[in-house]
């Protein structure tokens, strides 16, 4: 997991017709509140517009075509268009029931939104799950204060996982309770990512022994390995986080 740019371009759809929704779901809210309190009747947050073409690749672009928690390639998958605050319901716990209504008011703002793998956004992980730490304060409509909320999910596009999580080879450690928790929300450690950072690792290690036997070997083998290890770290190689911290613990010297 590490720190995502998001552009600060909003695409066009959000702009317009998602700005104009947003607005028109804050005045329905205003206008009959306990309608939506006691679920008589309830948001729909339309993929139409927060997960359109333009959306999604705006931020896949943007993202190096890596969900933006696993960091797993997403050319060859089909990811989506992911509400850090959800939008349409919220969990406190894994196991609690859904509470209605969500985050209806960031249904199309583009600071809500990310590119993920539909693992970590299914149900079995993220899904509607989103906990805040003890203390804070859930804003439960657009009239409330979100800087009131803690939100133990680390934010990639405004906090730097790299803060609170690390990888020992292919497996995810925590630094922080934030990196414990986000670990176990998204469900880095799940043993289908481990086996595809330990392919990466043994890629690694087999690059770094050609390094460090150089000079045995011809210059351009060398620098094959050298090239490897460093595209491996770069922000849109598949698992550089893990990448990183691993070929920061060989000590290999890649100048």
């Amino acid at each position: 997991m590490i720190k995502i740019d998001r552009p600060v371009a909003v695409p066009d759809r959000l702009l317009n017709e998602g700005a104009d929704t947003n607005l028109q779901n804050c005045q329905d809210y205003d206008a009959n509140p306990d309608n939506y309190k006691n679920l008589i009747i309830e948001f729909d947050i339309l993929n139409g517009i927060y997960g359109h073409s333009t959306v999604k690749d705006a931020l896949r672009t943007a993202q190096g075509n890596k969900c933006c928690f696993c960091e797993k390639d997403q050319r060859e998958e089909d990811g989506t268009v992911e509400h850090f605050r959800p939008k349409k319901g919220f969990k406190q716990k894994r196991k609690d029931a859904l509470i209605k209504p969500g985050y209806y008011w960031l249904g199309y703002t583009w600071s809500n939104l990310l590119f993920c793998c539909r693992k970590c956004n299914g149900a079995k992980y993220k899904g509607n799950l989103f906990p805040l730490k003890a203390g804070s304060t859930r804003a439960r409509n657009h009239n409330d204060d979100l800087t009131l909320e803690d939100p133990y999910l680390i934010d990639p596009a405004t906090i730097d996982p790299r803060d609170h999580i690390y990888f020992e080879d292919e497996l995810v450690k925590h630094k922080t309770d934030y990196g414990s928790e986000t670990i176990n929300i998204v469900g880095l450690d799940r043993t289908e990512l481990n086996d595809f950072r330990k392919e990466l690792i043994d890629d690694l290690k087999s690059r770094i022994i050609i390094i460090k036997a150089h000079r045995f070997l011809p210059a351009a083998e060398v620098q094959s390995a050298k090239t490897f290890l460093i595209n491996a770290q770069k922000y849109t190689a598949k698992f550089s986080a893990a990448a990183i911290d691993f070929i920061a613990k060989s000590g290999v010297d890649l100048n």
